[in-house]
């Protein structure tokens, strides 16, 4: 009787066992089925937008190739094609070469054998149209047009800041009535459209080892910290020619990963939290940037045609940027010559996604953060390329996102910070009397970069991560700000970020990406 027990008792263990065992694996394939779907409803449109550009790129394949062997029937029988054809095919923008012509030939050469050819002067200009491109009040003559088409990304004319601070193939925007949806989540408080500047764009030139040589340089973004300066030389120069905060130059605040996507997660400080910014403009730049995802279901049909011009515009960046009559001739080579046709940056956005690779923070005279600021945006495009940086102002009591804007404030304000050239980082009390831009000018711009051991100490009598904690699952447990005891006798109060850490799981580092409107972060 007593082995009989035995093998029932034990019998009942294994049963037990097994059951735990079943309920784990079925909850385990739930999870698994839930994770399956929202991954498959998130890569679903993407999927489908890679798609129409795959079948996009195969049908204007086919037709280039088509064209490809039309022009080379031109260039064996040119005799047979009168002046109209040559002109129509040059204004088209393709390069045309005479098979009767050696290459080496001069021009001079060229335009008198044409001249015998056809008995007409060879056109060797090409019409460009600037209706939209220009600011309409500006007077038709050449002379008056040309410091508009003659312009590069790079110059810091008037007429450069106004025509580049919207790229050209994108529409500029005249109203707020363009994504109102996506404008009240932002809180956006002007157009966005840009006002002709008087004077010269008065920050520093872009210095010339700079990453972003164009503000649609592709990916990846920014990776070292001295890079930020090329962010702030673009995101500030879009603020300017919108006249938003002139005459203030941002300070650059580099926050790393870590931080870029935990302070957002974070809970927000009390409303009696002393909170003061060190700089009138801080540049909170986002070394892992927060990701906006394009609007759910298909592209409209216009747009998806239009996004295939828009690329083919914007060109490569890999070489310097040309006059802004070349990208307006690549355009209205395909016969777009309405910028009407075209989305505004926010329009672009909400179709297509983007990035928020900083912030622009402002503060009032006495350091606390004023309700204005500015998101630094790398408006993103189904090639995966961006296709413009814009700033767009925004008021934080507006906003659906003020959450994740008041905590980066938060981690500017209470953190640690490198000065430059590696000098100790600042107390907090000196940073609070730092009510004026003593450092920050025009001339040049210093990066402060996040002192992560000074802002979240790590504390020798916190419990491994890996230790078994009431059973209870494995799961992230976000950082927080709280305020520590600290100096002589433990009389004074400091703010202390407390680090992310991973509960009864294996400690990972914080290799996230933190999605504004998707309810929180993905693992990247």
């Amino acid at each position: 009787m007593e082995r009989l027990r035995a093998d029932i008792t034990a019998e009942a263990e294994r049963r037990a066992a097994a059951r735990e065992g079943a309920a784990l694996s079925r909850a385990a394939r739930q999870r698994l089925i839930r994770e399956q779907t929202a991954t498959n409803s998130r890569l679903q449109p993407r999927e489908n937008a890679t798609a129409r550009i795959v079948a996009a790129a195969r049908s204007a394949s086919t037709v280039v190739a088509a064209a490809r062997h039309d022009l080379d029937a031109v260039e064996r029988e040119l005799s047979r094609f009168g002046d109209a054809s040559v002109s129509q095919i040059r204004q088209s923008g393709v390069k045309l070469r005479f098979t009767e012509v050696h290459r080496s030939a001069d021009e001079r050469y060229v335009q008198t054998w044409y001249r015998k050819a056809t008995r007409a002067y060879f056109e060797n200009a090409r019409n460009v149209h600037l209706d939209g491109w220009v600011p309409e009040a500006t007077h038709t003559g050449r002379e008056a047009l040309a410091p508009f088409a003659t312009s590069t990304v790079l110059d810091v004319s008037p007429e450069a800041c106004w025509a580049w601070a919207v790229p050209p193939w994108l529409r500029l925007p005249d109203d707020t009535s363009d994504v109102p949806s996506l404008r009240r989540r932002l809180g956006t408080t002007t157009s966005g459209s840009p006002l002709m500047p008087k004077a010269p764009y008065p920050g520093p030139h872009l210095r010339t080892d700079a990453v972003l040589t164009t503000p649609w340089r592709h990916t990846p973004l920014v990776k070292d910290v001295g890079d930020a300066v090329d962010l702030a030389y673009w995101y500030h120069r879009s603020a300017w020619v919108q006249q938003w905060r002139v005459g203030q130059a941002p300070v650059p605040f580099w926050l790393p990963a870590e931080h870029a996507v935990a302070y957002p997660q974070a809970r927000s400080l009390p409303a009696s939290a002393d909170i003061r910014l060190p700089y009138p403009l801080v540049f909170a730049v986002l070394s892992s940037p927060w990701r906006i995802e394009p609007s759910a279901g298909e592209l409209p049909a216009a747009l998806a045609t239009v996004s295939l011009l828009m690329l083919h515009a914007r060109g490569s960046t890999a070489v310097s940027p040309a006059s802004l009559d070349t990208y307006l001739a690549r355009l209205q080579a395909t016969g777009l010559t309405d910028r009407a046709q075209l989305p505004t940056p926010l329009e672009a956005l909400d179709r297509f996604g983007g990035l928020v690779e900083g912030l622009l923070l402002a503060a009032r005279p006495d350091g606390t953060p004023d309700d204005e600021f500015a998101w630094c945006i790398a408006v993103g495009h189904p090639s995966g390329f961006p296709i413009a940086r814009i700033t767009v102002p925004a008021s934080r009591a507006a906003t659906d996102w003020r959450t994740p804007v008041d905590n980066i404030t938060a981690g500017i304000a209470l953190s640690g910070w490198h000065e430059p050239l590696s000098a100790p980082a600042p107390s907090f009390a000196t940073r609070r009397r730092r009510l004026v831009d003593q450092g920050a000018t025009f001339a040049t711009w210093a990066v402060r970069v996040l002192d992560i051991e000074a802002t979240s100490p790590r504390s020798s009598q916190a419990r491994p991560s890996a230790e078994p904690s009431h059973g209870a699952r494995p799961h992230l447990r976000r950082g927080h700000w709280r305020q520590q005891r600290v100096g002589p006798g433990h009389q004074d109060r400091r703010w202390t970020w407390v680090r992310p850490t991973t509960v009864n799981g294996k400690s990972a580092l914080i290799d996230q990406v933190y999605v504004l409107g998707g309810g929180g972060s993905a693992t990247g």
